[in-house]
């Protein structure tokens, strides 16, 4: 049973209750693939030197408490960022789903959930003219030359290929855990779904979960389901 002073006491917390309710509810012969953002975070208010800024106290908690509240009945993959504060969450999260002896493995870091082949001085510039979800907007529109930052569309069925590749060797019924950031997870979600951030930017360990089924997507998207067109580039 879930702890509800823990998951009710704000609002990050309640839509990462709300993710882990939609775990339970995928059909129990499917494979599922969750990218998630990273937990609770000190704040430095320091953007050039953001990658520094590890998890809270608290951060650690609820991470390793989501652990917990997994479906123990399927295995599960964790894979992070290269920035600490993604490998503290897979860690913790880890931890949380081994309290009870179940069946898990921390793979360990992937490249396109953080290098989107932008220098920290670009990003930094870019980042404190214009809030991420118009960032985001700008760079899917092809603002930025490619010598600058890969180019939206390539990141996108590149982080696919990667992601679906690694998907195939995932234990069955299991479940791959991606952790990354509030930028990159809003890249992944227009760039797979079409789907742009509007209200719902992501808060700490929140996020969006998937599976295939013959024809479609089913998505998990923050706090409800909806099937997806599968992308005509994505390989079969």
């Amino acid at each position: 049973m879930i702890k509800d002073e823990i998951w009710q006491s704000s609002k990050w917390t309640q839509r990462a209750f709300q993710l882990l309710k939609g775990i339970k509810q995928f059909p129990k012969d499917k494979n599922i693939i969750m990218v998630i953002r990273h937990s609770h975070r000190y704040d430095s208010n320091d953007l050039l030197n953001h990658e520094k800024d590890n998890l809270t106290p608290l951060g650690h908690k609820i991470a390793k408490e989501f652990g917990q509240h997994l479906p123990s009945d399927r295995p599960i993959r964790l894979f992070h960022s290269e920035v600490q504060r993604c490998q503290e969450t897979a860690e913790n999260i880890y931890t949380g789903y081994n309290h009870n002896g179940t069946n898990s493995e921390l793979v360990g870091p992937l490249s396109v959930l953080y290098n989107i082949r932008i220098s920290r001085e670009d990003f930094y510039r870019e980042a404190t003219k214009y809030p991420l979800d118009h960032l985001l907007y700008r760079w899917s529109a092809g603002l930025y030359p490619e010598d600058m930052v890969i180019p939206f569309s390539e990141y996108a069925r590149k982080a696919a290929e990667v992601v679906w590749d690694i998907s195939h060797k995932s234990p069955e019924n299991g479940i791959d855990i991606h952790v990354t950031h509030d930028f990159i997870l809003m890249c992944l979600r227009l760039g797979w779904f079409g789907l742009y951030t509007g209200e719902h930017l992501p808060t700490f360990l929140s996020g969006f979960a998937f599976t295939f089924t013959e024809n479609e997507i089913l998505l998990f998207d923050y706090d409800h389901f909806e099937t997806i067109e599968i992308p005509f580039w994505w390989r079969k």
